[in-house]
């Protein structure tokens, strides 16, 4: 029954929410939510800034795939930090 309760809950937060945000529809990104607000200059930086945030997130997953390659079979990082990032790329195509 809680959770119902809760789930009843974002459901009203959602309908009440929706109809005040209504004018951002069609909005795909942060970035362009971001530049409906607050303009053009707002978007770019966000957009930039969300950038990096990914760049950084992909290099730390590659660290931890080389990490636990290098855990794994022992030998040269740079080999394994190669196939880190080449690996998510093979599995899904």
């Amino acid at each position: 029954t809680f959770a119902i309760g809760i789930t009843i809950n974002y459901i009203i937060v959602a309908l009440a929410i929706s109809k005040k945000y209504n004018q951002f529809n069609g909005i795909i990104s942060v970035a362009e939510f971001i530049g409906k607000a607050y303009g053009k200059n707002a978007q770019i930086i966000s957009g930039i800034v969300g950038l990096f945030m990914c760049v950084g997130v992909l290099a730390a997953q590659v660290k931890a795939m080389t990490f636990i390659f290098q855990s794994l079979g022992g030998g040269n990082s740079q080999y394994y930090a190669i196939l880190a990032s080449v690996t998510p790329r093979a599995i899904w195509h």
